[in-house]
């Protein structure tokens, strides 16, 4: 990704409009994952891509447009959720950093309303994947950016804090900061994806179940407006337009979800767990029956 994507503000969302089709008809548009009760904002957000798609179509080649889950790292039979996390020392002037803790309460939060619903979603076993970057390697000094070459693969916790992924897991895990009385039904595992491939991270923050962000252009802008999966839970309230949808936000502190919005996030969960009802079902069977072997 370009540095000058990387801006100082988390409101800059000046993207190309051709990188924008292009993610959008591969990870949203074409698969058709939302049901009939939500066509009206499919719609309009369809119809604001189209002249991108359209004028660019003959000049990239779309692949074929994978199933849910088909990305390497993402697996079909898992509820997938991808965490957009800002390294703990980096860019905290006028930016709330959400910590590891902050994103655990959104989650149970999301997962009483996954269990409440209790279709096949709420029967599988979770994966959360936390993408972030490291510290600058020994040996560079100075301002390195983004270049993952050049940053460590420690995961900084937002007060700077070298967590691993026992920690990050432990915490998540942690019953003590839960008043909901959440309790993860399924085996739950955590991976780190520090100073990794900025385009394969994106792809799967793209294509995860359920996307948490931070303040950041990544998460507010990009995978914010592209995301495929059910929902974007942000820490921050943005223009809603056309290219948004399944915006939910969060407190970054307390990580609280209001009223007004635990409404708007049941109602895209269920949509997209009814939508995705039937292949998720398959996958799960198709896993525990292989486990069973």
């Amino acid at each position: 990704m370009p540095h000058k994507v990387c801006a100082k503000s988390p409101t800059y969302s000046k993207f190309l409009p051709e990188a924008r089709a292009f993610f959008y008809h591969k990870y949203w548009a074409a698969h058709g994952m939302y049901s009939e009760h939500d066509s009206r904002h499919r719609s309009r957000a369809i119809s604001s891509f189209h002249r991108y798609r359209d004028s660019w179509a003959s000049t990239l080649r779309i692949p074929g447009v994978p199933p849910r889950g088909i990305l390497p790292r993402l697996h079909e039979h898992e509820l997938t959720i991808a965490i957009h996390a800002r390294r703990g020392d980096f860019f905290k002037v006028g930016r709330p950093m959400v910590p590891v803790a902050t994103f655990s309460r959104v989650l149970r939060q999301v997962m009483a309303e996954i269990q409440e619903h209790n279709k096949t979603f709420a029967r599988m076993p979770i994966a959360v994947h936390i993408y972030s970057e490291g510290n600058p390697k020994k040996g560079y000094k100075g301002d390195v950016g983004h270049d993952i070459k050049r940053l460590n693969s420690d995961f900084h916790d937002a007060d700077g804090k070298v967590l691993d992924v026992v920690a990050v897991t432990e915490i998540f895990n942690d019953k003590k900061q839960d008043d909901l009385g959440i309790v993860f039904r399924n085996r739950l595992r955590v991976v780190l994806h520090v100073s990794q491939d900025t385009v394969e991270s994106l792809h799967e923050m793209i294509a995860a179940d359920l996307f948490l962000g931070s303040m950041s252009g990544m998460s507010l802008h990009l995978v914010g407006s592209l995301n495929r999966g059910a929902m974007q839970l942000l820490p921050t309230r943005i223009e809603h337009t056309d290219e948004w949808r399944g915006h939910v936000k969060f407190d970054p502190r307390t990580g609280h979800i209001g009223k007004k919005e635990l409404k708007g996030m049941r109602r895209y969960w269920r949509e997209y767990s009814d939508a995705n009802e039937k292949s998720a079902k398959r996958a799960l069977d198709m896993w525990m029956n292989g486990k069973q072997c």
